[in-house]
């Protein structure tokens, strides 16, 4: 039968004395002191059960996280950023699911993922962009006994997107060259795989 589960969490952090990274050299960082800092935030989750049969079944999944987080009292070099969005935090990561299973042991799994835009600076001046990524994946699981076998093969990155996988915050260079802010992520990707396990 078809079903529906629906969960929401929300939470609020106070923290004191928060460390941030500032690079001081090449490959050298120290911390800093941010002050206080708060952290609400809203957690959602979502479960349906779309396709209910003997032979297959179909889940649709949703997995938010909202945030507002803040510096509440930072004040660096003269600098009051006070009130300003943490730097290296989106506000929004959404996971998008859709898992097909059936009896004879095939599966095929699409999951969609978006991250929200977020500062790379203290000061709030530069933002990254937003982006979405989409993974398929398909294969096979199945037990004989005490052998298991497990098949798997998928893309990632469907759609070949640009993204920044990881980013340094309140990035500095030396002369004139441009500060590296972000590490780019996987081009569109393929990965396969095949587990054999048997049980003595």
């Amino acid at each position: 039968a078809q079903s529906l589960f629906f969960e929401v969490s929300a939470y609020y952090m106070k923290v004191k004395n928060l460390l941030v990274a500032r690079r001081t050299a090449d490959d050298e960082y120290m911390g800093i002191n941010a002050g206080q800092t708060k952290h609400p935030g809203v957690e959602i989750k979502l479960d349906y059960r779309v396709i209910a049969r003997p032979e297959w079944s179909s889940f649709f999944r949703i997995n938010t996280s909202l945030t507002r987080y803040r510096f509440a009292q930072f004040v660096d070099n003269g600098n009051d950023y006070s009130g300003n969005k943490l730097t290296g935090t989106p506000a929004s990561i959404t996971n998008w699911m859709l898992e097909t299973t059936h009896a004879r042991g095939f599966f095929v799994n699409l999951h969609f993922q978006t991250v929200g835009r977020m500062p790379m600076r203290d000061d709030n001046t530069l933002f990254t962009d937003a982006y979405q990524l989409a993974n398929l994946a398909a294969g096979y699981e199945k037990s004989f006994n005490r052998l298991s076998v497990a098949f798997s093969s998928g893309v990632q990155n469907l759609f070949d997107r640009h993204y920044a996988s990881m980013i340094l915050i309140n990035a500095t260079a030396a002369g004139n060259q441009t500060p590296r802010y972000y590490y780019p992520g996987l081009p569109r990707n393929y990965k396969t795989l095949l587990s054999l396990k048997y049980s003595f």
